[in-house]
């Protein structure tokens, strides 16, 4: 049986790097398959995605599916919205290779060195094979305690029950596109927080725009505009597409630049359509017309996009292919 590539059942594993692919038909199958033998060999977890740009190929053995053609972020063009609806802007300089991404491979692994033998092992392989693939990275780590640079916990609001979060994240058996189901959507956001900013707000202020508390991590009630008020309707049950409940994971990394810190968050959620995602970040009653929670002229120079995209993760193959394998011509 096919199954989805990823893990719900478990916290994220600590570790993650991102490589975007980019490449011709042949060049990306070889890679492709480079990709998911080595893992093997290096007991990683690999996630492949495939984005809307992929299928601009007439090579492809499938048409993009409809999820994927319908629900796309604007091209990354600095200071303006991500998609309509939303307050949430790309930052000045930001980058746009996620949102044209053909394909993106997600390492996750359980330590920093086993991320970077597998990595390394798999730049040389593809060298040594002649595979000729453009690539760039995003990096990333998740804490024990799911704290992230912001000094508050992430991914509270997950699915508990297992089978409620498989039925909100796997793509439905009677889906149009017959190679997607048991599949998932993953949405994936390159947030740059400005930590020297976000750290001269007084905890308490900091604690009514997430909706909880710091220390503790408790729900503070009461404060309509919070974060958390903003993005817990619980009307529908998971697997209604209405709901907009999802998987959600973060990964974040510090860097510096334009002379401020900055918390490169890289939020990601599976889902079985990206409506779920879209629709609450444009929809009134949820992040619609709202940056994240609190002040948006304050909120809205913290937190901004550097990128943004969408990708289809068929399931698993029980030939042991990688999986899109038959997007390539493959039984």
């Amino acid at each position: 049986m096919n199954e989805l590539q990823i893990n719900i059942s478990d916290n994220p594993l600590p570790y993650m790097k991102s490589i975007v692919m980019n490449g011709d038909f042949e060049n990306l199958k070889r890679a492709l398959s480079t990709v998911w033998l080595l893992k093997e060999e290096y007991g990683v977890s690999v996630y492949i995605g495939y984005g809307h740009t992929f299928f601009d190929s007439n090579l492809i053995a499938e048409k993009i599916p409809f999820e994927l053609n319908y629900f796309k972020f604007r091209g990354a063009v600095g200071s303006e919205i991500i998609t309509t609806g939303s307050k949430i802007k790309y930052s000045e300089n930001c980058t746009n290779n996620l949102n044209k991404a053909p394909v993106i491979i997600d390492v996750r692994t359980t330590t920093n060195q086993q991320l970077s033998s597998y990595c390394n092992s798999l730049f040389e392989k593809l060298l040594s094979l002649g595979i000729e693939i453009e690539m760039s990275y995003y990096e990333g780590s998740a804490s024990d305690d799911s704290r992230i640079h912001i000094g508050f916990k992430d991914g509270t609001s997950n699915i508990d029950n297992l089978e409620d979060r498989y039925s909100a994240v796997a793509v439905s058996p009677l889906a149009r596109d017959k190679w997607m189901k048991g599949g998932t959507y993953q949405v994936y956001i390159r947030f740059r927080i400005n930590l020297d900013l976000w750290g001269a707000i007084r905890t308490e202020v900091q604690e009514k725009i997430i909706g909880r508390t710091k220390d503790a991590n408790t729900l503070i009630e009461g404060v309509e505009n919070s974060h958390v008020a903003l993005n817990r309707h619980r009307k529908y049950p998971p697997s209604d597409r209405r709901s907009l409940r999802i998987f959600r994971q973060g990964y974040d990394s510090i860097f510096s630049a334009d002379g401020n810190n900055y918390s490169g968050l890289n939020f990601i959620s599976y889902q079985e359509s990206p409506f779920r995602v879209f629709q609450s970040l444009s929809s009134s009653i949820w992040m619609g017309g709202k940056v994240f929670g609190g002040d948006d002229d304050v909120m809205g120079d913290i937190i901004k996009v550097d990128s943004a995209g969408v990708f289809a993760l068929p399931p698993t193959l029980n030939s042991g292919k990688f999986p899109g394998y038959e997007l390539f011509g493959g039984e």
